[in-house]
């Protein structure tokens, strides 16, 4: 499976860093993960991304997480 580097994401919700996977069979990318807490702009989160550099940890549930280092 072809999975994106992190990124800023939009949901309803809000702006995220998360990664995307490539589905084959559909021909486009879809969400994976979201690895961070919600955003009120793309800007907050894209200087976020840029600043925090992320160290990876597996949660509970197998899924990739990121922990932002303070």
């Amino acid at each position: 499976m072809k999975v994106s580097e992190y990124k800023v994401m939009k949901s309803p919700a809000g702006h995220y860093i998360g990664r995307e996977y490539y589905d084959k069979d559909m021909k486009g990318w879809f969400p994976y993960s979201r690895n961070s807490d919600y955003f009120k702009t793309d800007e907050l989160a894209q200087s976020f991304l840029e600043k925090v550099p992320p160290m990876y940890v597996t949660d509970f549930d197998e899924e990739v997480k990121i922990v932002w280092e303070q």
